[in-house]
């Protein structure tokens, strides 16, 4: 990703429904926006390390204005089950940046494993991140999701 922070960690793809840890998977309509999401293990099987990044595509003031507001974006890791999808908690935004393009920010935080455990042994948990974008000159939210993430956390 690269509007205004730089974000990719690798050559970005668009991704299958699910996709393993470890890898950068990466979400965007060629237009309007990017959001990449990596789940990679620390070594201790223990915790994880999510890092989540999105660009956002509109003009460099409008940018500028987003960027300068408090709070403009929110990330939430979401437990993917089908019909009822769960909040599991939020990521900080460790970086938000207007550049000529548009607006990014990153999302990181650290986690143990049972955060990301969200259905039981022996089944596969499907994780993604909702990301939030607050634009206070109109008082409305524009939002995204990640690829789906699966493993056995």
């Amino acid at each position: 990703m690269g509007v205004a922070v730089g974000v990719t960690l690798a050559n970005p793809s668009v991704a299958s429904a699910y996709n393993p840890v470890d890898e950068l998977t990466c979400k965007y309509d060629n237009r309007t926006y990017n959001a990449c999401l990596l789940i990679s293990s620390t070594g201790d099987s223990q915790s994880w390390d999510i890092h989540v990044g999105i660009d956002v595509y509109m003009s460099p003031q409008d940018a500028q204005r987003i960027a300068a507001q408090p709070s403009s974006f929110f990330a939430y890791v979401v437990a993917s089950d089908g019909l009822y999808d769960n909040t599991l908690f939020s990521l900080p935004a460790t970086l938000i940046a207007a550049g000529d393009t548009g607006i990014g920010a990153e999302f990181d935080r650290n986690v143990l494993s049972q955060a990301l455990n969200e259905d039981a042994y022996p089944q596969n948990d499907e994780i993604y991140v909702l990301i939030k974008l607050y634009d206070a000159r109109t008082g409305t939210y524009r939002t995204w999701t990640t690829n789906i993430v699966t493993n056995m956390f």
